[in-house]
């Protein structure tokens, strides 16, 4: 039985933790992020109903559960970046986005989701090693418990062992260790802001000959009526 369980805590771990291949580089194509709601559907074998059993007396003797197979469905927001129409990676996004900040975040959660998947298999690895040892140990009446109790040990550990294994995988298989729709919504608007800046062409120089006259500002003319005024109070002024 232990030898069985053993056999299948393998079985179960068939993958290993890979880093997800990124390196695209900024086309000059604005970015833009699609979303939209995506329906998920499922079945599970669900409880409908209850029956309660009972004795010639009336007396209840125990209940049983009736379980039936039942469709579900849920809508689920799904997003994911581009370059040109062309699917990009969060990690490469980011980058060419130029917040390399959250470019760095997401490859340093799959490197550790690539650590635990190590670190998982070398606690899948002692936990059989145990499994072995207490099976050993059971073909000798004296070890025989003690055997049985290593051998369970065992089983843990590498059950143990196999969620890390799992959880590593599924670090470096998260599409969006960073899941903020509005934050790379933010980061591709102003991408594109900047694009749209440089492509814009410079302003067009002024040509000036060397030998055009130089137009001097003239001086502001006051009004005649403006001028006789000043005259008059002035001179009313004079003793």
């Amino acid at each position: 039985m232990l030898l069985r369980s053993a056999v299948v805590v393998l079985v179960a771990l068939t993958g290993c933790a890979t880093l997800p291949i990124t390196g695209v580089q900024a086309s000059g194509e604005p970015l833009d992020v699609q979303s939209g709601l995506v329906t998920h559907t499922w079945t599970s074998n669900d409880k409908v109903a209850e029956i309660q059993h009972k004795d010639e007396n009336g007396n209840s003797i125990g209940k049983s559960d009736v379980y039936e197979e039942r469709q579900h469905s849920a809508q689920v927001l799904e997003w994911y970046p581009q370059q040109g129409g062309i699917r990009l990676d969060d990690e490469d996004f980011f980058r060419i986005a130029g917040d390399t900040d959250a470019a760095s975040r997401i490859r340093a959660s799959r490197e550790s989701g690539v650590t635990l998947n190590k670190v998982g298999w070398g606690v899948v690895a002692a936990g059989l090693a145990i499994v072995a040892g207490g099976m050993a140990m059971r073909t000798s009446p004296d070890l025989a418990d003690g055997g049985l109790y290593l051998s369970s040990g065992g089983l843990l550990t590498a059950s143990i062992g196999s969620m890390l294994v799992w959880w590593g995988i599924g670090k470096t298989r998260d599409p969006h260790p960073i899941n903020d729709l509005p934050y790379a919504e933010r980061a591709s608007r102003s991408y594109n802001q900047r694009l749209l800046a440089a492509a814009a062409p410079p302003p067009a120089p002024v040509y000036v000959p060397e030998d055009a006259p130089v137009i001097s500002r003239p001086a502001a003319v006051k009004p005649a009526k403006k001028r006789a005024r000043r005259a008059s109070v002035a001179a009313s002024a004079q003793p």
